[in-house]
């Protein structure tokens, strides 16, 4: 039925399989338009271009980068549909997230590196120096980063524009998202975020991402961004387009 396959492609979608929900919008476009699926076509082809292993990435992959800000924006649209629902503590987590993917993303566009398994070499040899107090539970010339401050560590010590950037939306980001995502009551059990302020954790990520994005694409973007939100379905719609049959 039209009706049951949107929803559980939208359910799919929000839950980020990707690849599932393509197969039940697909069918439809009518009803969720074209916008919504090119987008749904291009992150699942970008995710695929995600490492998900700790190998060193073989190299950069060129065909993705024109979709390379895609995963990050689908991660900000996914916070603001919980938030939405008043879901503020999944919301930060996913803003956090997003900022993150930032550094991992231009880390393997621009260098053809993986963040689950960073080579030593003459641009990583001083991130490798500092972060020494992390040697006692690695071994060997090849390591993965620790988490968000690490990986822009690594972009700010090869002198990249993206971890520039961070530097100078550094402040904001720690006060309003990457403390709020510790104090959570899911992550630590301390305090549950209001809406006022997961709004100043929103309009600080918001604020970084609108500077970053060009610099992450290398001007190379060949889809609309932001991406299309959710269509906002309503029952007479889908009425229209119900298929009746068992």
């Amino acid at each position: 039925m039209t009706c049951l396959d949107v929803c559980q492609g939208l359910d799919n979608w929000h839950r980020f399989a990707h690849g599932t929900a393509l197969t039940y919008l697909c069918k439809h476009e009518s009803i969720v338009g074209k916008p919504l699926l090119r987008t749904l076509e291009a992150l699942v082809q970008a995710r695929t271009s995600l490492p998900h292993d700790d190998k060193p990435s073989s190299g950069i992959p060129s065909p993705w980068t024109t979709t390379a800000v895609l995963p990050v924006y689908d991660l900000l649209n996914n916070a603001y549909r919980h938030a939405t629902h008043g879901s503020y503590d999944d919301a930060v987590m996913r803003l956090n997230r997003s900022v993150e993917m930032v550094a991992q993303i231009r880390l393997l566009c621009a260098y053809g590196i993986n963040h689950n398994a960073v080579p030593r070499n003459e641009k990583t040899d001083t991130w490798f120096v500092n972060r020494g107090r992390f040697r006692s539970r690695e071994s060997g010339n090849i390591v993965r980063t620790t988490g968000l401050d690490d990986t822009y560590d690594l972009l700010i010590t090869m002198n990249d524009s993206v971890g520039a950037i961070y530097k100078e939306h550094r402040e904001s980001l720690a006060d309003n998202v990457q403390k709020l995502r510790n104090r959570l009551y899911i992550v630590h059990r301390t305090r549950a975020v209001t809406e006022n302020l997961y709004e100043k954790a929103a309009q600080s990520v918001e604020r970084y991402l609108d500077v970053v994005s060009k610099t992450l694409a290398e001007g190379n973007i060949a889809t609309p961004f932001p991406p299309p939100q959710f269509p906002q379905l309503v029952e007479e719609q889908l009425e229209t387009h119900h298929d009746s049959s068992p």
